[in-house]
C-alpha cells in the first residue's frame, strides 16, 4: 500500500501516568485544503503499538484515497450548519449509521 509520511517536527509524543488508563492512544490531524480532519485510535491492555497505530492510519488512507471532501465522522457534524443554511452538500468515503439517523432527525 502507499505510505503516509510525515516531518518528523510535525510529530509529538505525550506520555501520561500510567493510571490515566491502558495501552496506546494516537490522534492523527490531517489537514487538506481548508479541512482538518482527525483520525484516532485507543489501545487496550495487550494491543500493541503498532496495532493502535494502524487503525487510526488506516482511517486517514481510506479518506484519503476516497477523493471524499470530509470524512465520516465530520460528516453528521456538518448537517446542522447545512439546515440552517437550508442547502449544501458534501461528499464522504462512507454513509455510517450515525449520519443516517441524524439525516432522518
Amino acid at each position: 500500500g502507499k505510505r503516509l509520511k510525515w516531518p518528523a517536527e510535525d510529530l509529538k509524543g505525550v506520555w501520561l501516568e500510567r493510571d490515566i488508563g491502558p495501552g496506546n492512544i494516537l490522534l492523527l490531524e490531517v489537514t487538506c485544503c481548508d479541512v482538518t480532519a482527525v483520525f484516532s485510535s485507543v489501545g487496550q491492555t495487550s494491543v500493541r503499538a503498532e496495532q493502535v497505530a494502524d487503525q487510526a492510519i488506516e482511517q486517514a488512507r481510506t479518506w484519503l484515497g476516497s477523493g471524499a471532501a470530509v470524512e465520516e465522522h465530520l460528516a453528521d457534524q456538518l448537517l446542522l450548519p447545512l439546515a440552517m443554511a437550508g442547502a449544501g452538500s458534501f461528499t464522504t468515503p462512507h454513509v455510517s449509521e450515525h449520519l443516517s439517523s441524524n439525516i432522518e432527525v
